[in-house]
Order: C-alpha cells, then sequence, then structure tokens
C-alpha cells in the first residue's frame, strides 16, 4: 500500500501514527478483559461481547481511514477537487467511516452502560438512571442516523459537490453529534462519581475508581475539540483532523469499558512493595564487601522472623 504522499501531509501523517498506537492499544485491551473473564471463572456477559463489537466496529473504522488516507495521498480538497474521481472516492471513505464511528461509540457506550447495570441495580434509583442512559444513547444514535442518512439531498451531493441540491453544513453536523455524544460522556461519569463515595472500600480504592472513570471525562473533552476543528473550509483537512480526535476517543472509549473488569489479573495488593523489596535486597548484596557470597536464610522461632546470614571464610555477617 502506497502511503508515501500522506507521510509528506502533516495531517494525514499524524492520523497514521495515533492509529499506529491506538490500534494494538485497543485489541490489548479487550483481550485482556476476556483473559480476566477466564481468570475468574465467569463466562462472557452481554457487556462482554459489546466492548468485543465495539472493537470489531473500530477495526473497520481504522481500514476505511487508512483506505481514505492512501487514496488522499498527501492531497487536500482544493488540490483533489481537480480529480472528481479521487475526490468522490475520498469523500464516499469519509461517509462511511462516519458510520462506524457512530455505531462504534455506541456500543462502547453500550458495554460500560450494561456494566453498570450488573454492578447498581440493586438501588432503584440508580437503576432508573442507568434505563434513562440507554434511552438517552439510543435517541441519540437515532437522530444522528437520520442526519447523516439525509445529509445531503441528493445524498451524491456529498461526494459529488457540483451537484444540485443541499447538504448539512458540515461543521454543524459535527457540533449536534459531537454535542451530544459528549454530553453522555459527562452523564457515565457522572453515576459513578455519585455512587464511589457511598462504597464500602478503602480510599486508595475510591482513588483509583475515580482516576478511571475520570478517562471519560477525556473522551468528552475531546468531542469540543472536534467541534472547534470542524469549522474549516478544507473538508479533506477536517475529516483527516476529526478522524485522529476519534481514533484517541474510540481508543479511550474500548479502554474504560474494559478495565473495570482487570481485577482478576492485576497483582494481589502488595506486590509492588515485595517486588520493590527484592530489587532493593538483591542491590544490597551486589554491593556487599563479601562480593560473590552467597547467604542462606535461618528461621529463628524465639524472634519470629528469618534472618539472613551471610558466610564467607572466617567472616560471618547476620541480619
Amino acid at each position: 500500500m502506497d502511503l508515501g504522499g500522506a507521510l509528506k501531509n502533516d495531517q494525514q501523517k499524524a492520523y497514521l501514527v495515533v492509529a499506529v498506537i491506538f490500534t494494538p492499544l485497543s485489541i490489548l485491551a479487550v483481550i485482556l478483559r476476556f483473559w480476566a473473564n477466564k481468570r475468574a471463572g465467569r463466562k462472557p456477559r452481554v457487556e462482554d461481547w459489546l466492548a468485543l463489537l465495539s472493537l470489531a466496529i473500530y477495526l473497520a473504522f481504522g481500514g476505511v481511514n487508512l483506505a481514505d488516507a492512501r487514496v488522499a495521498n498527501g492531497r487536500n480538497a482544493l488540490v483533489l477537487i481537480n480529480t472528481p474521481e479521487d475526490f468522490a472516492i475520498v469523500r464516499k471513505l469519509i461517509y462511511a467511516a462516519l458510520w462506524t464511528y457512530l455505531w462504534q461509540q455506541l456500543f462502547a457506550k453500550l458495554s460500560i452502560i450494561a456494566l453498570y447495570r450488573r454492578l447498581f441495580w440493586v438501588k432503584p434509583t440508580c437503576l432508573w438512571c442507568i434505563n434513562a442512559l440507554i434511552v438517552y444513547h439510543l435517541a441519540w444514535i437515532t437522530v444522528v442516523s437520520f442526519m447523516l442518512g439525509f445529509h445531503c439531498r441528493p445524498l451524491d451531493k456529498f461526494w459529488s459537490p457540483r451537484l444540485s441540491g443541499q447538504c448539512f453544513q458540515e461543521g454543524t453536523f459535527i457540533a449536534v453529534v459531537e454535542g451530544i455524544n459528549s454530553l453522555g460522556d459527562f452523564l457515565l461519569v457522572a453515576l459513578p462519581v455519585a455512587i464511589v463515595p457511598t462504597l464500602r472500600v478503602s480510599g486508595a480504592t475510591k482513588k483509583k475508581l475515580f482516576a478511571l472513570f475520570g478517562l471519560g471525562v477525556l473522551a468528552g473533552v475531546i468531542g469540543f475539540v472536534k467541534i472547534g476543528i470542524s469549522f474549516n473550509d478544507d473538508t479533506v483537512y477536517v475529516f483527516t483532523m476529526v478522524a485522529i480526535w476519534s481514533n484517541v476517543q474510540a481508543g479511550v472509549g474500548i479502554v474504560c469499558c474494559c478495565a473495570p473488569v482487570y481485577k482478576p489479573i492485576l497483582p494481589a495488593p502488595g506486590f509492588w512493595g515485595r517486588l520493590g523489596s527484592k530489587i532493593s535486597f538483591s542491590s544490597l548484596r551486589q554491593k556487599s564487601p563479601w562480593g560473590s557470597s552467597q547467604g542462606t536464610y535461618v528461621h529463628t522461632p524465639e524472634q519470629g522472623h528469618q534472618q539472613y546470614r551471610l558466610q564467607q571464610g572466617n567472616g560471618r555477617c547476620e541480619g
């Protein structure tokens, strides 16, 4: 695949770099999710399959954008318009990418909501809020699908701008899609933020949960960044930059919906402290004045702990 021209264009090159980072990260996030289920002896649940479906659509989204970068080959809209066939292909790929992005976002969020429903269903107020989130996101996908389906009248005008007809202003379209989408991200964060303080867990655990759900705020902020980008006359630039941020947003969404179930594969409490102690002790042995001496642990019942005895020749060191 020839991407030489894309690598000479700063925006298209940036997209390729972001895709190289977030595609394997997203795949790894879902693999770890299913591994955690296996370690815990659980069968995959609805939220797991929704996360997997979100990943599959995300990979399709990445493939469409990669094909778009190949056809554009570093050219902007002003250059592409002089080759109507290439311009039409680029615009058709952009249209396909928009559809895949919308449904990827929906399934990632439904995966999070399904997890909430399983964890917080015992509280009637929480259950009401969860059901409201489901309705909100289903309403969002209905509205934006209608807007995208009738973005241009006739639809061919989306990739053939010289045709007579009308289209939504693309900045307005992105503003509506991302404004509602970002508000949904903030609502998804608000629910656990309200619940976590009431949980009977340690302060350290609560901080970890806040940090994890805080990633959802990042996804919401990215939506507003995309709105700011959308009001530019170069449509290729706009959709390349939107694709960059959409890639990051999608990757963050997949990590957010998968990370809460990783506990079965995480190190046990105190693991890192014990590992640090072993590393420090190993360093002390290497710096010991007895050089390559070998030590043994000796248990002393009267003291109830282990002592370390380092022996060489006539010298002896006990700790």
